[in-house]
Parts: C-alpha cells; sequence; structure tokens
C-alpha cells in the first residue's frame, strides 16, 4: 500500500461519504456530463443526476468504495503516479 493510499485510507467513512452542495450550487442546471476527481463514494455526483444537474456521472478515487455501482464510470486510480485513458 502507498502512502498516499494509507492517508485516505485511515480516515473516517464520513468523509468520503458526505454530498457537496456547494459545489452542488456551482454547477448549472443542464443535463450535464461531470467528471469528479477524488469523488469519495460518489455522494454528490449522485445527488447532481438526481436532481436533474447531471445526465452522466463519471468519477476518480483512489480508494474503492463501491462507486462502480452508482456511478456511470468510476476509475480506481492514483492520479499523481498512473496515466488514465479517456473517459466514454
Amino acid at each position: 500500500m502507498g502512502k498516499t493510499t494509507y492517508l485516505f485510507e485511515s480516515k473516517e467513512n464520513l468523509y468520503f461519504s458526505n454530498v457537496r452542495f456547494d459545489i452542488i450550487e456551482l454547477v448549472p442546471n443542464n443535463n450535464n456530463n461531470i467528471l469528479e476527481i477524488g469523488c469519495g463514494k460518489g455522494s454528490t455526483l449522485v445527488e447532481l443526476k438526481k436532481i436533474g444537474k447531471a445526465k452522466c456521472i463519471f468519477g476518480i478515487d483512489i480508494i474503492d468504495l463501491g462507486q462502480s455501482e452508482k456511478l456511470d464510470k468510476f476509475i480506481l486510480s492514483d492520479i499523481e503516479t498512473e496515466e488514465i485513458g479517456v473517459l466514454s
């Protein structure tokens, strides 16, 4: 386990599951495609889709918290050390 992964695995579960309503307010009321880097459990993305601000939700995170079950696309990756291909 890398140092970065360890730092995130030591955080409390709530850290990864909060909906960021402050971010949601900034997203225009359109049917957007949204990519969140450091998406945690994907709660903010799921909320954006639920309220109609997003049609497709994509997330990248260093820890697998079951995001693949909730998001249209999830990539498990450390973006600081790995190259990421195209999302489609």
